[in-house]
């Protein structure tokens, strides 16, 4: 959890000019391990997370990057990974129809007899 922490404060400090100064920030750790804080600049710059110390986290941060562009994101941090969310994030080409069509022959055709083709040792 502290990597996110550290990643949030490395997106929020590459985005910042040198005479941004914070505007607001709470910070809340509690005694069962979970904690929250959130933080705005005079930058434009907001991020906030909150989550149990180790075990999960989500959070957010928005920002304008230097074209003007609003930049927003999420993320969950649990016992499925690290899962991002964001329009700056990149996204891959579609799928091209034939992949589409072969994966879908392929679920409705279950290859049965894949012993009778296996290696022998």
């Amino acid at each position: 959890m502290f990597k996110l922490i550290v990643l949030t404060a490395v997106i929020a400090i590459a985005s910042a000019d040198k005479f941004a100064h914070v505007k607001q920030l709470t910070n809340k750790v509690n005694e069962d391990g979970s904690y929250e804080y959130f933080y705005e600049t005079s930058n434009g710059i907001v991020a906030q997370e909150s989550g149990i110390g180790g075990v999960v986290a989500q959070g957010a941060a928005q920002w304008t990057d230097e074209n003007g562009i609003g930049v927003q994101f999420s993320y969950v941090a649990d016992q499925n990974g690290y899962n991002p969310s964001g329009n700056f994030l990149p996204q891959g080409p579609p799928i091209p129809p034939y992949i589409l069509k072969a994966l879908a022959y392929m679920k409705e055709h279950p290859w049965a007899d894949q012993d009778k083709y296996a290696r022998r040792k």
